[in-house]
């Protein structure tokens, strides 16, 4: 990564010589924003009438020439951390552009990362900077951070050059685990602005490793109602979730049974929903198709054999289902449907979407949804039975 970003500082040296004087910025006029945190005003402890306060984590090019190990504050480092606030985004970068010598440049930003104090008050005041500024990226992750905004963009990284850089990579990383979900801020909009459908933001929280350091994770998915976070998603809701909506990459799933455990890999997922209007009332139809593989097993069955097969692939469904109906629990339960449902049933059945007594808000919680799930063992792997002892226990 640390060649990536020299490479961006090379590219951008290049065009703004190219550009000679007419109204080029030269580089070393430049501060690169490679993220952004966006806090309530007193994230720092102190006092202030504005309203936010804004972190930009900022490259040091000489440092990274250096080959600079990652963190956020040291002469040492490859970025730095520099905060002001103000009544709006802008507002506060505007400070901080009056307080360096360089010109905050953010258009190779990374990273927007929300304070959960904003995020459970109003996140639109926010994406409005990215929406209507030209040098906001639509295409950045969004995270929101479980307490500031601040914190994350303090952690000291494992294997980054700076902590903006192991976001972005946490952003990417969903394929490999059942809690990180890549949002960008145009997806994020999109379902802000559409109908019915709520938007899901990751979480990033901050932990003190063996060594003292502070470091950065996904936790969970925050749960948003229009523009205000409501709730949170845990690991099997989040798996759920994923599922639903069509987002699920790969993942594990554990089953245990009379003391045996089996472990799978979950390789695909298909779904489609399916909205009917029936009776003067909406319900949904799901329909789940997944493949997955035997990765470990202390079932002493034969699992070549049709019937443990099947047995083994029956555990799976129930554990999965289990995942999915959490999923629909929560969004009941907080009566935000990030399902999609609301969604389909605008699209579907305007008109009666639009008579609805109390709109889709009122009508959600009591909407069934039926699910069909489908499972396909695939790989079994070299070996016919576990290396260990015992049976399946029913």
């Amino acid at each position: 990564m640390i060649r990536r970003i020299l490479a961006l500082v090379m590219v951008l040296s290049t065009i703004l010589f190219a550009c000679g004087c007419n109204g080029s910025v030269e580089l070393n006029k430049l501060a690169i924003v490679m993220a952004i945190g966006v806090d309530a005003s007193d994230a720092d402890g102190k006092a202030s009438d504005d309203k936010y306060m804004v972190t930009v984590q900022v490259v040091r090019p000489a440092v990274l020439r250096a080959g600079a190990s990652g963190g956020s504050g040291d002469s040492d480092t490859a970025s730095f951390n520099a905060h002001e606030k103000g009544n709006a985004v802008y507002s506060a970068l505007a400070k901080l552009s009056n307080m360096t010598s360089r010109q905050i440049f953010m258009k190779q930003c990374e990273a927007l990362i929300i304070g959960r104090e904003v995020a459970e008050d109003d996140i639109t005041p926010v994406l409005e900077y990215f929406l209507r500024n030209e040098e906001g990226r639509m295409t950045i992750p969004v995270f929101i951070a479980a307490d500031t905004a601040l914190d994350v963009l303090s952690e000291s990284t494992y294997l980054e050059s700076m902590p903006a850089v192991q976001l972005a990579g946490l952003a990417t990383n969903h394929k490999y685990t059942d809690k990180a979900y890549a949002v960008s801020v145009f997806e994020l909009t999109r379902d802000l602005l559409s109908v019915a459908r709520q938007p899901l933001i990751p979480i990033i929280d901050t932990f003190l490793d063996g060594a003292g350091e502070r470091k950065a994770r996904i936790t969970g998915l925050a749960v948003f109602k229009k523009n205000r976070m409501v709730g949170v998603l845990e690991s099997d809701e989040i798996f759920g979730a994923h599922i639903i909506n069509g987002v699920f990459d790969n993942g594990l799933i554990v089953i245990e049974r009379g003391g045996q455990t089996a472990e799978f890999m979950i390789s695909s997922a298909e779904s489609d929903m399916r909205i009917r209007f029936e009776n003067g009332k909406f319900g949904a139809s799901l329909s789940v198709s997944v493949e997955c593989q035997v990765v470990s097993t202390t079932f002493a069955d034969d699992i070549f054999d049709t019937t443990a097969a099947k047995r083994l692939s029956d555990y799976a469904g129930d554990e999965l289902l289990r995942k999915i109906e959490l999923a629909i629990d929560k969004a009941r339960e907080l009566n935000t449907d990030f399902l999609g449902v609301g969604q389909l049933a605008y699209q579907k059945y305007p008109k009666e979407y639009a008579r609805l007594d109390g709109g889709w808000s009122a009508a959600f919680t009591d909407v069934p949804i039926d699910v069909d799930l489908q499972v396909s063992m695939l790989l079994m792997g070299a070996s016919q039975k576990s290396l260990t002892s015992g049976g399946v226990t029913e």
